[in-house]
C-alpha cells in the first residue's frame, strides 16, 4: 500500500483580492509514465500570487474506479516524494477553510478524500461546481503561493466528460467481453454452486436444473449426472478422482471420475452444504436438519454432531484435523475427528460461509455483519463490522507491507456492496464498493509460485466478475446475465472458472497462471475444493 512521509506547515494565509477574471475549462486525456490512459478537466489560474514560471492548473482526474482526484499543479520543484501541507481555501466569498492537503515534489496538490469541514471529496467537488471563484494558499520551503480559480463552466464540462467516458467505457467494455471469454457452458438453472477443477482439466459443477456437470477444458461437455433435486453444494474431488456432492434432496453423492454412481448417503434433511475431504477420505458436511455428518470415502456413517438450527456453510479442516464450521444458530463449532465438541465460538447471526485458516487463526464472517479472528482454542483475538449483512467466506493473501515486509491479508466482500482487505490485525487496508452486496468468495492469483498478491478476482450480485491488481485498482469488469453467486477458481493456463444465476459457467481469461502462494488463497483453499489447511 502507498506510504506516505508526511510534514506539517503551519501557514500564513493572505486573502487575494483578484479581479474578475474568466478561463475555459477543457477536456483532456493523456498517459501516465506508466502508460495508463488518464482522463480530466482543467482550467489555468486567473490570477496568481508567488515566483511562478506558468500559470497554476486546477484539475480534476476520472479514475478508473469512476472516483475522482482534486489537484492543483503549481508547476514547481520541490524536493521531497510526498508532504502532508496546510492550506487555506475559500469559494466564493464564504469562509476561509484550514484543511491538509498532500502535495507531491512536481508541487501537485491532492484534495483529502476527507475534509476539515466534514465533507467527502464529491461534496466538495459539487460545491465547487456551484460557486463561481476558487481560492487557494500554500506556503512551502520555496515561498508562499496562491492561485484563483473560475468554477465558471466546470459543472457543464464536468458533464460531458462523464458522458464520453461513458460512451467510450461502453465500447471498451463491449471489445473487453468478447475478447475476454474463453467460452461459456448453458445449463438450464442457476448456477450456485462453485466449480472444482480436476488433474485433466475437467470443471464440475452443479445446477438447479438438477444435473451435476463435467465439463472439459475445451467447453465439450463430458458428462452430466441427474440428481433427484435442485443443487446448490459445490463438488469437491477426492484423491481418487472421484467427485462428493449435496443435493436438496438430503443425499451426499459420490460418483467415479466418469460419471457413475458409487454410493449415495442419506442426511436428515436437505444438503445446502459443501462436502470437505479430510484425512483418509473422511467426507465432511452439514445438513439442514442441523447436523454435521462424518461420512467415510465408501459412503459409511462415521459420526454426526447435532447443532440448534440447520448448517448451510461448509467446513474448514485444521493441520490437526480439527473441523471448524459455523451452524445457523450462529456459533462457529470446532470438533475434533472423531465429532467431539472443542469449543464453540457464539456471533449474532447464522454462519453460512466457510473458515479460512492460517496457522494457529481461524477467519470466518457472520450474517451479523462481523467478520471474526479467533485462535483455535476459541479465544476471540479481533473482530470487524461491516454496514451489511457477510455471507461471502473470507480468503487469504501475502502483501506488499511498509518499508519492504510482507504481511497476511484477509480478502472479503459484504452485502453492503463493498469488498474489504484488512491486515492480520483487523485494520482496513482498504475498500472498493461495487454499489451491490457480494456473495462470492475471492480468488487470488500470481505469476510467480512465491510472492505478493498480483491479482485477485470476484463476482458481485450486480452481475460482474471483478479484477483487480494486487494495489487495489480496477483492472476490467465482465459482466454476466444476472448474479454471481459462486465462487471462482483459477487454473494454470490462466482461466477463470465461475457460474452464474443466468445458468452459463463462465470461463474467461485472467492475468494469473498461479493460485497465489498464500495459504488460503481461494473458497475452500485449492481447486478440488478440499478444504484442508
Amino acid at each position: 500500500m502507498l506510504q506516505r512521509r508526511i510534514y506539517l506547515l503551519v501557514l500564513a494565509f493572505v486573502i487575494l483580492s483578484f479581479g474578475n477574471g474568466f478561463s475555459e475549462w477543457y477536456y483532456a486525456s493523456n498517459e501516465n509514465l506508466l502508460g495508463e490512459k488518464l482522463n480530466f478537466i482543467y482550467t489555468e489560474a486567473v490570477d496568481y500570487e508567488g515566483d511562478l514560471d506558468e500559470l497554476p492548473l486546477l484539475v480534476v482526474i476520472f479514475n478508473k474506479d469512476k472516483s475522482v482526484d482534486i489537484t492543483v499543479f503549481w508547476n514547481i520543484s520541490l524536493d521531497i516524494d510526498e508532504d502532508l501541507v496546510t492550506v487555506k481555501y475559500r469559494i466564493d466569498s464564504g469562509k476561509i477553510v484550514q484543511d491538509d492537503w498532500y502535495i507531491n515534489g512536481n508541487g501537485v496538490l491532492f484534495c483529502p478524500e476527507f475534509l476539515s469541514t466534514g465533507q467527502t471529496k464529491v461534496q466538495f467537488l459539487n460545491q465547487l461546481m456551484k460557486g463561481n471563484y476558487f481560492v487557494i494558499q500554500i506556503d512551502t520551503w520555496l515561498g508562499k503561493f496562491a492561485a484563483k480559480f473560475s468554477l465558471q463552466g466546470m459543472t457543464k464540462k464536468y458533464n460531458e466528460a462523464l458522458e464520453k467516458l461513458s460512451s467510450s467505457q461502453k465500447t471498451s467494455t463491449q471489445s473487453s467481453q468478447s475478447s475476454r471469454l474463453v467460452f461459456k457452458y448453458k445449463t438450464d438453472g442457476k448456477i450456485f454452486s462453485s466449480p472444482a477443477i480436476g488433474n485433466d482439466g475437467t470443471v464440475y459443477f452443479g445446477s438447479t436444473d438438477k444435473y451435476l456437470y463435467a465439463v472439459k477444458s475445451n467447453g465439450a461437455l463430458a458428462w452430466r449426472f441427474q440428481a433427484g433435486d435442485v443443487i446448490y453444494s459445490s463438488p469437491a474431488i477426492m484423491s481418487d478422482n472421484t467427485i462428493v456432492f449435496g443435493c436438496n434432496d438430503g443425499y451426499v453423492y459420490c460418483l467415479s471420475a466418469d460419471g457413475k454412481l458409487k454410493w449415495k448417503f442419506k442426511a436428515g434433511g436437505p444438503v445446502v452444504s459443501d462436502p470437505t475431504i479430510g484425512k483418509n477420505g473422511v467426507i465432511y458436511f452439514g445438513s439442514n436438519d442441523g447436523n454435521v455428518y462424518a461420512v467415510s470415502s465408501k459412503g459409511e456413517l462415521k459420526w454426526k454432531f447435532k447443532t440448534e438450527k440447520d448448517v448451510r456453510g461448509s467446513a474448514a479442516i485444521g493441520k490437526d484435523g480439527t473441523i471448524y464450521i459455523g451452524s445457523g444458530d450462529g456459533n462457529l463449532y470446532a470438533l475434533s475427528p472423531d465429532g467431539k465438541l472443542k469449543w464453540k465460538f457464539k456471533t449474532n447471526g447464522w454462519i453460512g460461509s466457510t473458515p479460512a485458516i492460517y496457522e494457529d487463526t481461524v477467519f470466518f464472517t457472520s450474517k451479523d455483519g462481523y467478520i471474526y479472528s479467533v485462535s483455535s482454542s476459541g479465544k476471540l483475538k479481533w473482530k470487524f463490522k461491516t454496514n451489511g449483512e457477510i455471507l461471502a467466506s473470507p480468503v487469504l493473501s501475502y502483501l506488499d507491507g511498509p518499508d519492504g515486509s510482507v504481511i497476511l491479508g484477509i480478502l472479503f466482500g459484504s452485502m453492503d456492496g463493498n469488498f474489504y482487505v484488512l491486515n492480520e490485525e483487523g485494520l482496513l487496508l482498504w475498500k472498493y464498493s461495487v454499489g451491490k452486496g457480494i456473495y462470492s468468495s475471492a480468488v487470488v492469483g500470481s505469476n510467480n509460485t512465491v510472492g505478493t498478491m498480483e491479482y485477485f478476482y470476484f463476482g458481485s450480485l450486480d452481475g460482474f466478475l471483478y479484477a483487480f491488481s494486487g494495489d487495489g485498482t480496477l483492472v476490467w469488469k465482465f459482466q454476466t446475465g444476472a448474479e454471481i453467486f459462486s465462487n471462482l477458481a483459477l487454473t494454470k493456463d490462466k482461466k477463470l472458472y465461475f457460474g452464474s444465476n443466468d445458468g452459463n459457467l463462465y470461463v474467461l481469461s485472467a492475468e494469473s497462471k498461479f493460485l497465489d502462494s498464500s495459504p488460503w488463497p481461494k473458497f475452500k483453499k485449492d481447486l478440488k475444493n478440499s478444504g484442508q489447511n
